[in-house]
C-alpha cells in the first residue's frame, strides 16, 4: 500500500473524490441536452428515395396505360371501319376482318 501512494505522489495524479460517480452524471447529462442532427446525406438519399419512386411509378403507370391503349386503337379500328360498310356486305366483311384474324 505503502508503494501505491508513493507512485501516486511521483506522478502528481489523484483522482477527485466520486469522480466515477459524478462523471458519469455529467455525461448522461450532456448526452441527453444534445439534440440529433440529421446528416445532409441521409436527407438526400430520402429525397432521392421519394423521386426514384415517383418515377418508377410513372412509368409503370405509362406502360400499362400504352398496353390498354393499343387494344382498345384495334377496337375502335373495327368500329369505325364497320360504319362505312353497308349493310348487305357487312356479314362478309365481318368474317373477313374480324373471324378470320382472330383465328390466325
Amino acid at each position: 500500500m505503502n508503494q501505491k501512494t508513493n507512485s501516486h505522489q511521483k506522478l502528481g495524479f489523484e483522482l477527485p473524490e466520486n469522480y466515477f460517480s459524478t462523471s458519469k452524471a455529467k455525461i448522461l447529462d450532456k448526452i441527453q441536452n444534445e439534440q440529433s442532427i440529421p446528416a445532409p446525406v441521409l436527407r438526400i438519399k430520402t429525397w432521392m428515395l421519394e423521386m426514384a419512386a415517383v418515377f418508377i411509378l410513372a412509368l409503370a403507370t405509362t406502360w400499362f396505360l400504352r398496353n390498354g391503349n393499343e387494344e382498345l386503337n384495334n377496337f375502335d379500328s373495327l368500329l369505325l371501319d364497320s360504319l362505312v360498310v353497308d349493310d348487305d356486305e357487312f356479314a362478309d366483311w365481318f368474317e373477313e376482318n374480324y373471324v378470320l384474324n382472330e383465328i390466325d
